[in-house]
């Protein structure tokens, strides 16, 4: 099996006993015994783990997550993962500063923009997710035969594949779409019947946020297994685990590449797939709830209801990739 390029930082990270460590671009280039790629000196997205980038689980692996980092100064900050939980989910948390330019009516036309995507054509790939959020709602209360988690596992690999995890060194693509199946059984389990189509209120209780990432960490070890004949990776991305949550039980935004340049730039929550993160977002839907409300009562997508977090999803995500076109 190919040895791990950033196996000295991970074992580094391993025998540290800190909550918090800070470290230069410099200091990491010693532990690892050459420099990094100059990506890292130029871009946030190359600190932040895909499928096709594995630098992060260099720390992920170790229980580390990265919590700030400051391109100027090459300088980067890791919070242990429990230490981050502590600190960061209370709801006494002092509220965070956002960007004064951000503006509601803005992010009302970005979902309308999103939509109207997918109005334009009638097999847009915009339309994946609700094919896979609606058949997962048709089975929630009924007891799944092998025939209907089958089923499932076909619609959310094609969801998947539709919004980008299949391409690339994905280790998606070495399997078939029955690798889902335990995920589909999972989702089903009566304990997490309280986070389908959650509210946005809903949401700012710790027992769901504890449900989710208790979920969360769940899938994560079931792909983890299902990888392990492929490489010796123990994380799989927070991208592919929230775009999971989000097609299927629609509880979490997709934490994507032009998701988190969005709320990166109004300072909405931090681009970690975190309980913070998560928080932070569904304040941000309650804040502004008249708006968002408003806007959802007048989606009419052939009996869908879409849940509060979608909007959350949707805009941002518009923004995001409107960004990064217009920078292009």
């Amino acid at each position: 099996m190919k040895k791990y390029k950033f196996s000295a930082l991970e074992k580094y990270f391993k025998y540290q006993n800190e909550d918090r460590i800070d470290l230069t671009f410099k200091e990491i280039e010693n532990i690892l015994g050459f420099k990094l790629s100059p990506s890292a000196y130029k871009h946030r997205a190359y600190w932040s783990l895909t499928d096709f980038n594995t630098f992060p689980n260099a720390w992920l692996n170790s229980g580390y997550k990265l919590n700030k980092i400051n391109l100027e100064r090459q300088k980067v900050q890791f919070l242990k993962n429990d230490f981050e939980e502590k600190v960061t989910i209370q709801p006494s948390s002092p509220p965070v500063k956002r960007s004064k330019d951000i503006d509601i009516n803005l992010l009302i036309e970005k979902i309308d923009k999103f939509l109207h995507e997918i109005d334009k054509d009638e097999n847009s790939r915009y339309l994946s997710w609700e094919h896979c959020y609606r058949q997962f709602r048709v089975f929630k209360d009924k007891l799944l035969t092998e025939k209907d988690i089958d089923f499932l596992s076909l619609h959310l690999a094609f969801y998947l594949a539709s919004w980008g995890m299949y391409r690339g060194s994905s280790f998606l693509l070495q399997k078939d779409y029955k690798v889902h199946k335990d995920t589909v059984k999972e989702l089903y389990k009566e304990k997490y019947k309280h986070l389908w189509g959650i509210s946005c209120q809903d949401l700012l209780k710790k027992d769901n946020l504890n449900r989710i990432f208790t979920l969360r960490e769940k899938l994560n070890t079931i792909y983890i297994d299902k990888r392990k004949n492929l490489d010796s990776h123990k994380n799989v991305s927070d991208i592919l685990i929230s775009k999971i949550l989000m097609g299927t039980l629609g509880c979490v935004p997709a934490y994507d590449r032009f998701f988190v340049t969005a709320i990166r730039k109004y300072n909405i929550a931090s681009g970690v797939f975190s309980k913070k993160s998560l928080y932070n977002l569904a304040k941000f839907y309650e804040d502004n709830r008249a708006s968002f409300e408003k806007c959802r009562k007048n989606i009419l997508r052939k009996n869908l209801e879409y849940p509060q977090i979608k909007l959350i999803d949707m805009c941002f995500w518009q923004i995001g990739y409107d960004i990064e076109n217009k920078n292009s």
